[in-house]
């Protein structure tokens, strides 16, 4: 969870450096930062789907080995 705390922030603080660099309006900032929280979401949902998708097939094995012997 931690690494996509960091990774959130460091491309927020890149992205908040890059629009005032390029002169762009706030409304650009906000529109871009929603882009990247939605981004970020779907990267973050997907990588604990197939974590939970790990554990529950180790699960779904470990109550096959018992039932087995």
């Amino acid at each position: 969870m931690w690494i996509y705390l960091i990774s959130y922030a460091a491309l927020y603080a890149m992205l908040a450096v890059y629009i005032s660099s390029i002169y762009f309006s706030v409304i650009w900032f906000i529109a871009l930062s929603m882009i990247l929280m939605v981004v970020m979401a779907i990267i973050m949902n997907v990588d604990f789907g197939r974590y939970q998708l790990s554990a529950l097939t180790s699960l779904i094995e470990s109550f096959k080995n018992k039932k087995g012997n």
